[in-house]
């Protein structure tokens, strides 16, 4: 495919997933659209390094993607890297660069539908059929719990890493087929939730119970989606129609009656540290948020055997600088057009 087809096709997906979003709700909180072209300049010389980097290094696709959180949040970042882009003073070459530096990493470790238009599917047949094994049967009572676990881990992981980058801790795969094992009425969807602790941005979470949890889903009569900002969404009965699950805490398989404590922990800790984000001055904040930005690539940066932190010239670009305040169309078709065009590497437009 051509690369104007392939950016095409990227924007075609993505646009439609970012419009979902009430950009309103973002007001209290941190918006990718206020906080990013403070540091446009800096962050895009800082990512072009960061690919120069990888090719040096002779990193393949599929290694450099394994380094990322998970492929959501990969999804995730090429958009925002694509958005800072194009408020930087690069050439349309270089944001084209980067474009196909995050394509590559999509093709190569997604086994199907790279830029998630709706699924995430990135375990091979015989990881699925494995998966199924040594699962629990599930009931109404053993759903709540996971729920309740599961919702804490959200909230931790937007408390912890902004509204931005909560998929730094959590992804969702799926769904995966499984009519050899079950009939057709029945998928597995497997939900993982990673670095629940973050002692480099926030010392306290070292003194969380556990670092990871994963949940394996067995589903009938369940239908589910992703889109390329992480949105998942489930049609169905999820507490009655859940069949099969496992729980795995740090690794090792747990029962749901451990979850309620686990849970609870998680969920003082989420309230802990948002309070503690918003009592910050408004410099500290930018700075938060930096440092948690850079964070996304802190696996990659460790394997390049460079610091992960923002740098100082990323720092001192946004130091105080007013938050850029994007003018937002009501009409959704316009608004459409200003998202599509913002993202497009061949465009010198910003919204």
């Amino acid at each position: 495919m051509s690369l104007n087809r392939e950016i095409d096709k990227f924007l075609d997906i993505f646009t439609e997933a970012w419009c979902v979003m009430d950009f309103d709700t973002f007001a209290d909180t941190i918006s990718w659209a206020a906080y990013d072209p403070l540091i446009a300049n800096a962050w895009t010389k800082r990512i072009l390094q960061m690919i120069a980097d990888c090719q040096a290094a002779g990193l393949k696709s599929r290694e450099v993607a394994a380094l990322f959180p998970g492929t959501s949040h990969l999804r995730v970042l090429k958009g925002f890297d694509l958005w800072i882009a194009s408020y930087a003073d690069v050439p349309r070459t270089d944001r084209e660069k980067i474009f196909a530096f995050y394509s590559s990493l999509l093709h190569d470790y997604c086994l199907e539908d790279p830029y998630g238009q709706a699924k995430n599917i990135i375990h091979t047949p015989e990881e699925v059929s494995s998966a199924l094994k040594n699962l629990q049967p599930a009931m109404s009572t053993i759903a709540k719990a996971l729920g309740r676990a599961v919702n804490a881990c959200y909230h931790l992981g937007q408390a912890m890493y902004s509204d931005m980058n909560p998929s730094i801790v959590y992804d969702n795969y799926g769904p995966y087929e499984i009519t050899e094992e079950y009939d057709k009425n029945h998928i597995l969807a497997i939900k993982e939730f990673n670095r629940l602790k973050c002692p480099e941005l926030w010392p306290e979470t070292a003194e969380l119970p556990c670092n990871s949890i994963r949940i394996l889903y067995v589903y009938k009569n369940v239908k589910m989606t992703i889109d390329p900002a992480t949105h998942v969404v489930f049609v169905g009965d999820l507490i009655n129609n859940l069949q099969y699950y496992r729980l795995e805490v740090d690794g090792k398989e747990r029962s749901t009656a451990e979850l309620n404590e686990i849970a609870a922990e998680l969920e003082k800790m989420a309230v802990a540290i948002f309070q503690k984000f918003q009592a910050l001055n408004f410099e500290r904040k930018k700075k938060k948020y930096y440092h948690t930005k850079a964070y996304s690539y802190c696996d990659l940066y460790k394997k390049l055997r460079q610091d992960w932190r923002p740098a100082a010239e990323i720092l001192q670009e946004a130091r105080g600088r007013k938050l850029h305040t994007p003018i937002w169309s009501k009409n959704a078709a316009k608004q459409k057009e200003l998202i599509r065009n913002t993202m497009d590497p061949r465009t010198d437009f910003r919204v």
